[in-house]
């Protein structure tokens, strides 16, 4: 569950820009089984998305963005948005980093 908190909770400090483009490539590093398997573990009732109590219950501070992350507003974060921010914020570190 780490890799989605994580993600969810530094999506913060993305832009919002991610919201119009889910279509992010994945980092060279990023491990698609350690994602798999956290967010299976974050998804309790194994219905593919993340609802604010399965996130509540994951870590209370990633309430905070949750509405960022949740691009289509059904008050879900699915595998897809969580990604986009997760990949948005691996942009925004990398870019950063650029330019120090």
């Amino acid at each position: 569950m780490k890799i989605v908190v994580v993600g969810l909770l530094l999506t913060d400090l993305a832009t919002s820009a991610f919201a119009n483009d889910l279509a992010l490539k994945p980092p060279a590093d990023f491990d698609e089984a350690a994602w798999q398997a956290e967010w299976e573990a974050g998804d309790t009732d194994g219905d593919g998305r993340l609802s604010r109590e399965e996130l509540r219950a994951a870590n209370p501070r990633a309430l905070e963005i949750f509405d960022k992350t949740d691009t289509d507003g059904d008050g879900y974060i699915s595998p897809e948005e969580d990604k986009a921010a997760l990949f948005q914020w691996y942009k925004d570190r990398q870019s950063a980093s650029a330019e120090d």
